[in-house]
């Protein structure tokens, strides 16, 4: 199917979106594969009670077929590197990093986690060496991390890029290469650098680095897997055959499937939130997340 809404039988609308989690972490994806399953009944259909309710379902991330184990925790143990991971070693003495993996195709490493430092290690402080060779491990599609300005280091093998929040816009800086393909600097509104990221394999890969990056507790680098990979591994029981958690298409796009006609632009989940509060005359509340479908409708592309 195409990017944009789609009438199935019933009147109900099916689209995809960009999941965007309220608090920061990696986004997770939906199988394109689902796209293309019949779809159908009537998700307006009240039982004949006339109270006119909404409803929109969506999935909270995608998944896609995981062929390769990378287990960062164990390669990190392998080069010397004392390392807390679950489910072993949680209260290890003298550890030198932290594993936390989400979704197994998502992992954030803290250097030095016992060291009570009050605020995140930003590029010029990270051990440069076990950076690079992170970067470099075959699983992963995109690495990043603070650098030392208030932007996001972006990485993929040798290209790297920078990210930043600038005055209610979003620049992309590649300083080697492109990492996240976006076709060279841009600096574009929000909603606008996620239409742009939508045709590459990382689809709004800016906005969620720099949401992740914008709270202390992130990890000090952040890895995403390439699709088919993941990072944890085959030692598990039973041992994962799927997962989510990267920034790759495949775990962050999703189904929508509303009663309600939904926009020709570009939608996160998190855009259903605000929606919903506006078809009930509810008013949003300030600082709610996303943007609602009313708004969204004024930013549509034009018809190719």
């Amino acid at each position: 199917m195409g990017a944009y809404p789609m009438l199935l039988d019933g009147g109900c609308v099916l689209r995809r979106a960009v999941a965007l989690v309220a608090v920061p972490g990696i986004a997770a994806i939906a199988t394109r594969e689902l796209h293309h399953q019949p779809v159908t009944g009537d998700l307006g259909d009240d039982g004949g009670r006339g109270n006119g309710q909404r409803q929109a379902v969506a999935s909270d991330h995608g998944a896609s077929v995981m062929r390769h184990h990378e287990d960062v925790a164990l390669r990190l143990e392998e080069w010397g590197v004392p390392t807390l991971r679950h489910p072993v070693h949680v209260w290890r003495r003298g550890a030198r990093a932290a594993v936390m993996v989400s979704g197994n195709a998502g992992v954030q490493v803290y250097f030095d986690p016992r060291s009570g430092r009050a605020t995140p290690l930003t590029e010029g402080d990270l051990p440069h060496d076990l950076v690079d060779r992170l970067v470099a491990l075959p699983a992963v599609r995109v690495a990043a991390y603070r650098d030392d300005t208030g932007g996001v280091i972006v990485r993929t093998g040798e290209a790297r890029a920078r990210l930043r929040d600038d005055a209610g816009l979003v620049r992309y800086e590649p300083l080697a290469g492109d990492p996240l393909g976006l076709g060279g600097p841009l600096l574009l509104e929000d909603r606008e650098m996620l239409l742009r990221s939508r045709v590459t394999d990382v689809p709004d890969a800016p906005r969620q680095l720099l949401q992740l990056f914008r709270t202390a507790r992130a990890g000090d680098i952040a890895l995403g897997a390439r699709l088919g990979s993941d990072f944890r591994g085959p030692w598990e029981i039973p041992e994962h055959k799927a997962g989510h958690g990267s920034v790759i298409a495949d775990h962050a796009e999703v189904p929508i499937l509303a009663s309600v006609p939904l926009p020709e632009a570009p939608l996160r989940t998190v855009d259903l939130m605000p929606s919903m509060l506006e078809l009930l005359g509810v008013p949003v509340p300030e600082g709610t997340d996303g943007v609602p479908f009313s708004r969204l409708a004024a930013l549509a592309p034009a018809p190719a």
